[in-house]
């Protein structure tokens, strides 16, 4: 049963978002401790995805994406606990080479697929996070296959079954899973009725998998034919300066109803709104972080560098190649990981003498665009000026 049935009314509606926001901020404080290893790296990232207007604003509302932000962001924790493990078991110098691979537990990385599964049920992106989960895990078997026997081709086809199967089968066999209620109920489905108008009749497992695969098609071609004209679809090359954040709620008091008398939800010559927009200084302060997460990751290959720009360029960058418009909530899923790139720009310029006050500055500025910001994340009323007094972008309005 969901939420609603639970719960009932707009309590039931919010309490599933709601409790799918405040736990990816804690399983981005579990990643944060496998990549950083230090306490304060990981809280800091984990607070920038608390205070993010985009990830608020998400957990406030009956959509899909902050479900896949988690378990998009439970797919790379289990993960990397899975290659924690790979590495714990390297034998030590100088007897680290041997002859051949020894077989190791990948229970870890099953449960990475149950949970990348649950990913893709929720919505079909997430293939993008499976893909970069696939090149993380193909780029690690290698690197430590190299320690071990001194060559990265060892062997290699039996890591790369159990990624397929992990990675591609079980989130496959998941998303199916997640239609059993369509399966069991097929009668009451349209296709049911157009098959059995009378609900009398009995179709076999077989034509209904068949029904359930056209369905499939016709929703890819949906997506193919679906027109990019709506007014708050942004071209994802924008999405990392917010340029066009979605509109969810806007009240005001019109002159008809004030001419009329009827009631209004606001006063006079207020305004309350919902901008599904991001924290400024998270958001922006990224664009300085990832030069310097691509640098640590493709020059001097760090790990935490690397598996934030395997999840964040995994995630965006396909976007890049679609050539269709989409919408700014569609980034959802990259607020971790953008969290943990401004993170990451803050513990490398604490370790400068000259830097150390970019990592206080850095959440105190973002502390500031909270309170700035909060009264339209959460649609609090508000005179018009102070309201548009907040939309610093023409295209915020």
């Amino acid at each position: 049963p969901s939420s609603t049935q639970w719960f009932g009314g707009c309590f039931g509606f919010r309490a599933g978002p709601a409790a799918a926001g405040s736990l990816l901020v804690l399983v981005t404080y579990f990643i944060g401790l496998r990549l950083f290893r230090r306490r304060g790296v990981a809280a800091v990232g984990a607070f920038f995805v608390a205070i993010d207007g985009l990830a608020l604003t998400m957990s406030r509302i009956a959509m899909l994406d902050i479900f896949l932000a988690l378990f998009v962001a439970l797919g790379v924790w289990f993960l990397l606990i899975d290659r924690d493990e790979m590495w714990r078991d390297l034998p030590p110098p100088p007897t680290h080479r041997i002859p051949r691979v020894p077989h190791r537990s990948h229970r870890w990385r099953w449960v990475a697929g149950l949970a990348f599964g649950l990913a893709f049920a929720t919505k079909w992106s997430a293939v993008l996070a499976i893909g970069g989960a696939g090149i993380f895990v193909a780029a690690s078997e290698m690197l430590w296959r190299h320690r071990v026997t001194g060559s990265p081709w060892t062997a290699l086809w039996r890591p790369a079954i159990n990624t397929v199967l992990t990675l591609i089968a079980l989130p496959a066999v998941m998303y199916v899973i997640s239609y059993i209620g369509w399966f069991t109920n097929y009668h009451a489905s349209d296709a049911g009725r157009d098959r059995c108008p009378g609900g009398g009749c009995e179709v076999g497992v077989a034509e209904r998998a068949g029904v359930w695969w056209e369905e499939q098609l016709e929703l890819v071609d949906y997506h193919r034919r679906l027109p990019t004209t709506h007014p708050y679809r942004s071209s994802p090359a924008t999405w990392p300066v917010m340029t066009r954040p979605v509109l969810y709620y806007f009240e005001r008091c019109t002159d008809e109803q004030v001419t009329s008398g009827e009631p209004c939800a606001v006063g006079t010559g207020n305004r309350a709104k919902i901008l599904g927009l991001g924290n400024p200084v998270l958001w922006w302060t990224g664009l300085l972080a990832y030069p310097v997460v691509a640098w640590s990751a493709l020059v001097h290959r760090r790990r935490p560098a690397v598996v934030v720009l395997a999840f964040l360029a995994g995630q965006y960058l396909p976007w890049l190649l679609v050539g269709k418009d989409g919408y700014f909530f569609y980034a959802t899923p990259l607020v971790p990981f953008i969290a943990m790139s401004v993170a990451w720009l803050c513990a490398r310029a604490a370790a400068s003498s000259r830097l150390r006050w970019v990592p206080a500055g850095v959440v105190g500025l973002a502390l500031v665009a909270v309170v700035y910001f909060l009264p339209i994340w959460s649609g609090v009323e508000l005179p018009r000026s102070v309201l548009e007094a907040r939309m610093w972008l023409h295209s915020w309005r």
